[in-house]
């Protein structure tokens, strides 16, 4: 399992296992690595603040993109580790075309979490 110690940084989350979830969803993957998909909001410090596209906000923390990549109303997928606050450490990311639908995509994730619930939530017994 891929946890992140204090001061630590997130590092090749690409090379572990990483279920695409949705903010919802967060809670059962503390400690894991996953990937999520959201719209930016902006950037503070070394904060990545994204929106769903219900407007629900998710913090990235330990962000070290460079900013002026990361444009507000971009969907991108961060790749990183579920914190017990449901933040999510910044590991990695891959921007998205601007026709990508993050709704479709979120409903999506509700319909594929919901029918293979044993095959996707199974890690939080691990």
């Amino acid at each position: 399992m891929a946890t992140v110690a204090q001061g630590e940084d997130v590092k090749q989350v690409h090379r572990e296992p990483h279920p695409f979830v949705s903010k919802d969803q967060t809670g059962s993957f503390v400690g894991k690595t996953i990937a999520f998909v959201g719209a930016v909001d902006r950037v503070e410090d070394q904060a990545l603040y994204m929106k769903t596209d219900n407007g629900s906000e998710v913090k990235i923390i330990r962000f070290k993109a460079d900013p002026e990549k990361f444009k507000q109303g971009a969907v991108m997928e961060i790749r990183g580790i579920v914190n017990k606050d449901q933040t999510i450490s910044f590991g990695e990311y891959t921007p998205y075309d601007e026709d990508f639908d993050l709704g479709t995509f979120e409903h999506m994730l509700t319909y594929y979490h919901g029918m293979c619930r044993d095959l996707t939530l199974k890690s939080r017994d691990n």
